[in-house]
């Protein structure tokens, strides 16, 4: 099941996040590049916010955060060679960016507590 799951994220990965980012039906094009640039920004500014937040105290949340979301990906790659894909295949096919959304979810409880985002960025925060 390992090499399933390798092989998927590996030859389907990047439709995947096109499909979570936002690429809608099958005939339809992708969304123009900038705007896939801007959610990246987007994304690494949320990264980088959340990074800058953190305590030490923190690294069970996200460390249990990750381990789960993982095991949700697992979870929807599974489903998806249990249900769809012909036996003997070594690849998940027509998984969709849509179905890896909770992880993404799960992903936000492994964040700092909001209390914490107060706009000022100190050296203190920063070393911390």
């Amino acid at each position: 099941m390992a090499t399933v799951v390798l092989h998927t994220l590996w030859h389907q990965g990047e439709p995947i996040v096109f499909d979570l980012v936002g690429r809608f039906g099958w005939g339809l094009p992708r969304f123009p590049p900038w705007f896939y640039v801007v959610v990246l920004g987007i994304g690494l500014a949320i990264f980088f916010s959340i990074t800058v937040n953190l305590h030490r105290s923190d690294l069970a949340c996200v460390v249990s955060a990750g381990f789960t979301a993982g095991a949700v990906l697992l979870a929807v790659l599974l489903g998806g060679f249990v249900l769809w894909t012909p036996v003997g295949d070594n690849e998940v096919f027509w998984v969709q960016g849509r179905y890896t959304l909770p992880a993404l979810a799960v992903l936000t409880f492994g964040t700092p507590p909001l209390k914490r985002f107060n706009g000022k960025l100190t050296a203190h925060t920063a070393a911390a």
